[in-house]
Protein backbone atom coordinates (compact mmCIF):
# COMPACT_ATOMS: atom_id res chain seq x y z
CA UNK A 1 0.00 0.00 0.00
CA UNK A 2 2.82 2.39 0.90
CA UNK A 3 4.61 1.65 -2.36
CA UNK A 4 1.62 2.03 -4.70
CA UNK A 5 -0.79 4.44 -2.97
CA UNK A 6 0.40 7.50 -4.90
CA UNK A 7 -0.16 5.70 -8.20
CA UNK A 8 -3.77 4.72 -7.48
CA UNK A 9 -6.76 6.32 -9.15
CA UNK A 10 -9.32 8.22 -7.08
CA UNK A 11 -11.66 5.22 -7.13
CA UNK A 12 -8.98 2.77 -6.06
CA UNK A 13 -7.94 5.09 -3.23
CA UNK A 14 -11.50 4.89 -1.88
CA UNK A 15 -11.16 1.11 -1.68
CA UNK A 16 -7.65 1.44 -0.23
CA UNK A 17 -8.89 3.79 2.49
CA UNK A 18 -11.63 1.30 3.36
CA UNK A 19 -9.06 -1.48 3.55
CA UNK A 20 -6.87 0.54 5.92
CA UNK A 21 -9.67 1.78 8.15
CA UNK A 22 -11.77 -1.40 8.23
CA UNK A 23 -9.87 -4.47 6.99
CA UNK A 24 -12.52 -6.79 8.41
CA UNK A 25 -14.88 -5.47 5.73
CA UNK A 26 -12.49 -6.82 3.11
CA UNK A 27 -12.04 -10.07 5.00
CA UNK A 28 -15.78 -10.70 5.33
CA UNK A 29 -17.34 -9.43 2.11
CA UNK A 30 -17.28 -10.05 -1.61
CA UNK A 31 -15.73 -7.62 -4.06
CA UNK A 32 -19.21 -6.46 -5.02
CA UNK A 33 -20.16 -5.67 -1.42
CA UNK A 34 -16.83 -3.93 -0.80
CA UNK A 35 -17.49 -1.80 -3.88
CA UNK A 36 -20.85 -0.79 -2.43
CA UNK A 37 -19.24 0.13 0.90
CA UNK A 38 -16.56 2.19 -0.84
CA UNK A 39 -19.09 3.64 -3.30
CA UNK A 40 -17.21 2.35 -6.33
CA UNK A 41 -17.73 -0.47 -8.83
CA UNK A 42 -16.81 -4.09 -8.24
CA UNK A 43 -14.30 -3.74 -11.08
CA UNK A 44 -12.55 -0.96 -9.17
CA UNK A 45 -12.09 -3.27 -6.19
CA UNK A 46 -10.50 -5.92 -8.40
CA UNK A 47 -8.27 -3.29 -10.01
CA UNK A 48 -6.95 -2.29 -6.59
CA UNK A 49 -6.05 -5.89 -5.82
CA UNK A 50 -4.12 -6.16 -9.09
CA UNK A 51 -2.43 -2.79 -8.52
CA UNK A 52 -1.18 -4.05 -5.16
CA UNK A 53 0.40 -7.08 -6.83
CA UNK A 54 -2.30 -9.71 -6.27
CA UNK A 55 -3.74 -11.88 -9.02
CA UNK A 56 -7.27 -10.94 -8.03
CA UNK A 57 -9.59 -9.96 -5.22
CA UNK A 58 -9.72 -13.42 -3.65
CA UNK A 59 -5.94 -13.41 -3.14
CA UNK A 60 -6.05 -9.95 -1.57
CA UNK A 61 -8.94 -11.02 0.64
CA UNK A 62 -6.99 -14.05 1.86
CA UNK A 63 -4.01 -11.85 2.77
CA UNK A 64 -6.26 -9.49 4.74
CA UNK A 65 -7.91 -12.39 6.54
CA UNK A 66 -4.49 -13.68 7.56
CA UNK A 67 -3.46 -10.25 8.86
CA UNK A 68 -6.60 -9.94 10.97
CA UNK A 69 -6.20 -13.50 12.22
CA UNK A 70 -2.62 -12.77 13.31
CA UNK A 71 -3.95 -10.42 16.01
CA UNK A 72 -5.72 -13.26 17.75
CA UNK A 73 -2.77 -15.59 17.19
CA UNK A 74 -0.53 -13.12 19.00
CA UNK A 75 -2.94 -13.02 21.93
CA UNK A 76 -2.89 -16.80 22.27
CA UNK A 77 0.91 -16.88 22.04
CA UNK A 78 1.12 -14.37 24.89
CA UNK A 79 -1.00 -16.66 27.06
CA UNK A 80 1.93 -19.05 27.15
CA UNK A 81 2.24 -22.78 26.68
CA UNK A 82 0.25 -24.89 29.06
CA UNK A 83 -2.21 -22.17 30.02
CA UNK A 84 -5.64 -23.46 29.12
CA UNK A 85 -7.99 -21.62 31.47
CA UNK A 86 -10.32 -19.01 30.02
CA UNK A 87 -9.08 -15.48 30.60
CA UNK A 88 -11.30 -12.77 32.02
CA UNK A 89 -12.26 -10.15 29.43
CA UNK A 90 -9.97 -7.50 30.95
CA UNK A 91 -7.03 -9.96 30.74
CA UNK A 92 -7.86 -10.65 27.10
CA UNK A 93 -7.89 -6.95 26.31
CA UNK A 94 -4.64 -6.26 28.15
CA UNK A 95 -2.95 -9.14 26.36
CA UNK A 96 -4.24 -7.83 23.06
CA UNK A 97 -2.56 -4.53 23.96
CA UNK A 98 0.63 -6.45 24.71
CA UNK A 99 0.47 -8.10 21.30
CA UNK A 100 -0.03 -4.78 19.55
CA UNK A 101 2.84 -3.14 21.46
CA UNK A 102 5.12 -6.05 20.57
CA UNK A 103 4.08 -5.89 16.90
CA UNK A 104 4.78 -2.15 16.63
CA UNK A 105 8.04 -2.35 18.63
CA UNK A 106 9.43 -4.62 15.92
CA UNK A 107 8.46 -2.27 13.09
CA UNK A 108 9.53 1.12 14.48
CA UNK A 109 13.03 2.25 13.62
CA UNK A 110 15.33 2.52 16.68
CA UNK A 111 17.31 5.11 14.73
CA UNK A 112 14.20 7.28 14.41
CA UNK A 113 13.57 6.99 18.15
CA UNK A 114 17.16 7.96 18.96
CA UNK A 115 16.95 10.88 16.54
CA UNK A 116 13.65 12.08 18.05
CA UNK A 117 15.12 11.99 21.56
CA UNK A 118 18.18 13.94 20.41
CA UNK A 119 16.07 16.56 18.64
CA UNK A 120 13.84 17.02 21.70
CA UNK A 121 16.86 17.19 24.00
CA UNK A 122 18.42 19.97 21.90
CA UNK A 123 15.21 21.85 21.02
CA UNK A 124 14.92 25.48 22.10
CA UNK A 125 11.12 25.14 22.04
CA UNK A 126 8.68 22.23 21.69
CA UNK A 127 5.02 22.39 20.69
CA UNK A 128 2.73 19.34 20.88
CA UNK A 129 -0.47 19.35 18.79
CA UNK A 130 -3.46 17.02 18.64
CA UNK A 131 -7.21 17.49 18.32
CA UNK A 132 -10.32 15.46 19.07
CA UNK A 133 -9.35 12.01 20.42
CA UNK A 134 -5.66 12.82 19.92
CA UNK A 135 -5.85 15.80 22.26
CA UNK A 136 -5.56 13.55 25.31
CA UNK A 137 -2.34 12.08 23.92
CA UNK A 138 -0.95 15.50 23.08
CA UNK A 139 -1.89 16.82 26.54
CA UNK A 140 -0.18 13.92 28.34
CA UNK A 141 2.94 14.13 26.18
CA UNK A 142 3.22 17.91 26.54
CA UNK A 143 2.81 17.65 30.31
CA UNK A 144 5.39 14.86 30.63
CA UNK A 145 7.89 16.55 28.31
CA UNK A 146 7.34 19.79 30.21
CA UNK A 147 8.63 18.17 33.38
CA UNK A 148 11.93 17.65 31.60
CA UNK A 149 11.89 20.51 29.10
CA UNK A 150 10.19 23.65 30.49
CA UNK A 151 10.17 25.15 26.99
CA UNK A 152 7.51 22.61 25.92
CA UNK A 153 3.87 23.67 25.56
CA UNK A 154 0.59 22.26 24.33
CA UNK A 155 -0.92 23.73 21.18
CA UNK A 156 -4.42 25.05 21.84
CA UNK A 157 -6.48 26.25 18.86
CA UNK A 158 -8.44 28.71 21.01
CA UNK A 159 -5.23 30.55 21.92
CA UNK A 160 -4.75 31.48 18.26
CA UNK A 161 -1.01 31.26 18.76
CA UNK A 162 0.86 30.56 15.53
CA UNK A 163 4.34 29.17 15.00
CA UNK A 164 6.05 32.51 14.37
CA UNK A 165 7.97 32.35 17.65
CA UNK A 166 9.54 28.96 16.78
CA UNK A 167 12.96 28.63 15.15
CA UNK A 168 14.93 26.13 13.14
CA UNK A 169 15.97 24.58 16.45
CA UNK A 170 12.37 24.03 17.53
CA UNK A 171 10.32 20.82 17.28
CA UNK A 172 6.62 20.34 16.53
CA UNK A 173 5.04 17.04 17.57
CA UNK A 174 1.77 16.22 15.81
CA UNK A 175 -0.77 13.45 16.33
CA UNK A 176 -2.80 12.63 13.23
CA UNK A 177 -5.05 9.60 12.94
CA UNK A 178 -7.88 8.50 10.66
CA UNK A 179 -10.07 10.42 9.83
CA UNK A 180 -7.28 12.97 9.81
CA UNK A 181 -8.47 16.31 11.17
CA UNK A 182 -7.35 19.20 8.99
CA UNK A 183 -5.92 21.50 11.67
CA UNK A 184 -2.93 19.29 12.63
CA UNK A 185 -2.14 18.93 8.92
CA UNK A 186 -2.18 22.71 8.46
CA UNK A 187 0.05 23.21 11.51
CA UNK A 188 2.55 20.62 10.26
CA UNK A 189 2.57 22.12 6.78
CA UNK A 190 3.20 25.60 8.17
CA UNK A 191 5.99 24.29 10.40
CA UNK A 192 7.64 22.48 7.51
CA UNK A 193 7.62 25.66 5.44
CA UNK A 194 9.30 27.53 8.30
CA UNK A 195 12.05 24.94 8.62
CA UNK A 196 10.77 23.60 11.96
CA UNK A 197 11.37 19.91 12.63
CA UNK A 198 8.12 17.91 12.65
CA UNK A 199 7.67 14.59 14.47
CA UNK A 200 4.41 12.82 13.59
CA UNK A 201 2.47 10.00 15.22
CA UNK A 202 0.03 8.45 12.76
CA UNK A 203 -1.54 5.17 11.65
CA UNK A 204 -0.24 4.68 8.12
CA UNK A 205 2.72 5.49 5.90
CA UNK A 206 0.17 6.79 3.40
CA UNK A 207 -1.42 9.19 5.92
CA UNK A 208 -1.64 12.83 4.73
CA UNK A 209 0.64 13.99 7.56
CA UNK A 210 3.62 11.98 6.24
CA UNK A 211 4.84 14.46 3.56
CA UNK A 212 4.97 17.21 6.20
CA UNK A 213 6.97 15.26 8.80
CA UNK A 214 10.70 14.71 9.26
CA UNK A 215 10.21 11.69 11.55
CA UNK A 216 7.12 9.48 11.33
CA UNK A 217 6.07 6.94 13.94
CA UNK A 218 3.50 4.89 12.05
CA UNK A 219 1.51 2.26 13.93
CA UNK A 220 1.10 -0.49 11.36
CA UNK A 221 -1.69 -2.55 12.91
CA UNK A 222 -4.06 -4.78 10.89
CA UNK A 223 -7.08 -3.06 12.44
CA UNK A 224 -6.79 0.71 12.42
CA UNK A 225 -8.74 1.60 15.55
CA UNK A 226 -7.74 4.58 17.69
CA UNK A 227 -8.96 2.68 20.76
CA UNK A 228 -6.58 -0.19 20.04
CA UNK A 229 -3.76 2.16 19.11
CA UNK A 230 -3.87 4.28 22.27
CA UNK A 231 -1.94 1.87 24.54
CA UNK A 232 0.72 1.49 21.85
CA UNK A 233 1.06 5.24 21.38
CA UNK A 234 1.40 5.85 25.11
CA UNK A 235 4.02 3.11 25.29
CA UNK A 236 6.09 4.79 22.58
CA UNK A 237 5.71 8.19 24.23
CA UNK A 238 6.72 6.75 27.58
CA UNK A 239 9.83 5.20 26.00
CA UNK A 240 10.82 8.60 24.60
CA UNK A 241 10.24 10.28 27.96
CA UNK A 242 12.32 7.68 29.80
CA UNK A 243 15.22 7.98 27.36
CA UNK A 244 15.05 11.77 27.44
CA UNK A 245 15.17 11.61 31.24
CA UNK A 246 18.35 9.56 31.03
CA UNK A 247 19.85 12.20 28.76
CA UNK A 248 19.09 14.90 31.31
CA UNK A 249 20.02 13.08 34.51
CA UNK A 250 20.26 9.51 35.75
CA UNK A 251 17.88 10.42 38.56
CA UNK A 252 15.55 13.20 37.51
CA UNK A 253 13.43 14.79 40.22
CA UNK A 254 10.62 17.11 39.36
CA UNK A 255 8.16 19.19 41.33
CA UNK A 256 4.43 18.73 40.81
CA UNK A 257 2.59 21.05 43.18
CA UNK A 258 4.33 20.58 46.53
CA UNK A 259 5.35 16.99 45.85
CA UNK A 260 8.76 15.95 44.55
CA UNK A 261 8.69 12.68 42.70
CA UNK A 262 11.50 10.57 41.33
CA UNK A 263 10.76 10.39 37.60
CA UNK A 264 13.47 8.04 36.52
CA UNK A 265 15.24 5.37 38.56
CA UNK A 266 18.27 3.58 37.25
Amino acid sequence: MEKHYGELTKGMKKVADLLLSNPTAIAAHSARKVGELAEVSETMVVRLAVALGYQGYSELQQAVRQAVYNIYTDIHELKGEGQTEELHYFQQMMRADQANIERVSQSISPEDLDKAVQLLDNADQIVVAGVHFSFSMAHWFAFSLGLLKPQCRLYRPEDQIHLNHLTGESVLIVFSFYRYALEPLWIAEEAKQKGITVIAFTDSRTAPIVPHADIVFSLELPIRSIIQMSPVIFSIMNSIIMELAKHNDQNVKMTEGHHIRKFYTQ
